[in-house]
């Protein structure tokens, strides 16, 4: 397994895990909170990170459905991923249904997946 690249703004890395409240993550706001502080974390190391949460987050508060956006807010997160060369995994990503199918996409598609709790690709 290999760590994650010398950093570079050039290497752009999607952040996956759960914004939805569930059993595990209850607390919608946290969940938002924790997304963001990885972000915020790969880019004063040197990346480029995409925090989808911060772009549903509105509607995300609206209806557990995302306003019946949930099929759209997915194959446009897989839009993103298409164009990153990383997914970083959150650790509380097996608890979320989204981004266990936005770790599905990227290994479909071959874009490496750095776990949290390691920081290393598999």
């Amino acid at each position: 397994m290999n760590k994650l690249p010398n950093p570079s703004h050039s290497i752009v890395i999607y952040v996956s895990g759960a914004i939805s409240p569930t059993a595990e993550c209850p607390d919608f706001q946290k969940n938002v909170e924790d997304a963001w502080q990885i972000g915020k974390r790969l880019w004063l190391r040197g990346y480029t990170a995409i925090v989808p949460h911060l772009n549903t987050k509105f509607t995300a508060e609206e209806t557990a459905d995302y306003n019946g956006l949930y099929d759209s807010l997915i194959a446009g997160d897989c839009e993103l991923i298409k164009r990153c060369n990383y997914i970083y995994m959150m650790n509380n990503f097996r608890y979320s249904r989204g981004a266990l199918l936005e770790l599905a996409f990227a290994i479909k598609n071959k874009i490496p997946a750095i776990f949290e709790d390691s920081d290393y690709q598999r």
